[in-house]
């Protein structure tokens, strides 16, 4: 069974402990020094920003956010739990933000050779690093 992304709209007690345990694993810059629960309650409050998730045999195992912007989408705070890492789940978060959100497509995501790698196999192209973090676009 192939990890499905969803949008996150209404949440079971289990979807949110789930999403809590992914953004637990989240460096804080990530979060705004935040605890996951309060960035997940303000993420899933905001006007304008969608949480996707992706779900494996009824458990969320990562997930991002998307926010409209004047001319494009950013795609953010890509995270996935790292019992769960290498396994495709953010690809599969990806391929689903490439094909709903508006070009062109910014992401800001932890600089890393994992991201790098990601990011580059959907010929996105850096534009920007700094302080463990990277931005990347697709037009």
């Amino acid at each position: 069974m192939p990890v499905t992304v969803e949008a996150v709209d209404q949440l079971s007690d289990q979807d949110r402990s789930d999403l809590i345990k992914i953004y637990q694993d989240a460096p804080s810059w990530m979060l705004d020094d935040k605890s996951p629960e309060q960035w997940l309650q303000d993420q899933l409050s905001g006007q304008g920003v969608q949480v996707l998730a992706g779900r494996f045999n009824d458990r969320l195992l990562g997930a991002l956010t998307l926010a409209n912007q004047e001319g494009g989408t950013e795609v953010a705070n890509l995270c996935v739990r790292k019992v769960t890492r290498r396994r495709g789940v953010a690809s599969r978060l990806i391929a689903y933000a490439l094909e709903h959100g508006a070009r062109p497509l910014v992401a800001k995501v932890p600089q890393n050779s994992t991201t790098d790698m990601l990011f580059q196999k959907f010929d996105f192209e850096k534009v920007a690093s700094a302080d463990g973090q990277a931005e990347w676009q697709l037009n």
